[in-house]
């Protein structure tokens, strides 16, 4: 896998890599779909608006 740079708007590259191998070990097990009811890509952008509406709350 390509390395980027050191952070990628503050997310940990650590991070970022696992949930690439995670992705790509669903998609060849043909369990993942990355958009739509159901994908990956919603739920990663429902759980983050989530995080940050509640950290934003709690400041």
């Amino acid at each position: 896998m390509k390395r980027m740079p050191e952070t990628v708007d503050g997310l940990s590259l650590d991070l970022l890599d696992a949930l690439t191998l995670l992705a790509q070990d669903q998609v060849r097990a043909g369990g993942l779909k990355l958009v739509g009811e159901g994908g990956l890509l919603p739920a990663i952008t429902q759980h983050l608006m989530q995080a940050a509406l509640e950290a934003e709350l709690q400041t």
